[in-house]
């Protein structure tokens, strides 16, 4: 029997000092695909950049565009969401190595 994992993902975008966002608790199993929502929105010649803090690294995972473009990080796919101009995480075939604390800044 498959268990469903909770994840517990605080959603903030971090510009200069000001820090906004939610937390959202969110249960997956492994194998299923997830989108993180941002909150950061996107203006040109700016930057988006996910995080994922985990307890079982020291320093943050750093995902963005040009590490995604590398194939540096082949399950994680920035997905554009036009109606709120943000770049959202598609986290796909989601594994125990992908729980954390996830969070986008530019």
């Amino acid at each position: 029997m498959e268990r469903s994992r909770a994840v517990l993902l605080t959603l903030t975008c971090v510009l200069f000092s000001r820090i906004s966002g939610a937390e959202v608790e969110m249960r997956v199993r492994p194998g299923d695909n997830i989108v993180l929502y941002c909150d950061c929105v996107w203006k040109s010649g700016i930057n988006i950049v996910w995080f994922r803090n985990s307890s079982e690294e020291h320093l943050p995972l750093t995902i963005s565009l040009p590490h995604l473009l590398q194939g540096a990080f082949p399950h994680y796919v920035f997905a554009w969401n036009h109606p709120n101009q943000t770049y959202d995480l598609l986290v796909k075939n989601v594994t125990e190595t992908d729980l954390g604390l996830y969070y986008c800044a530019h």
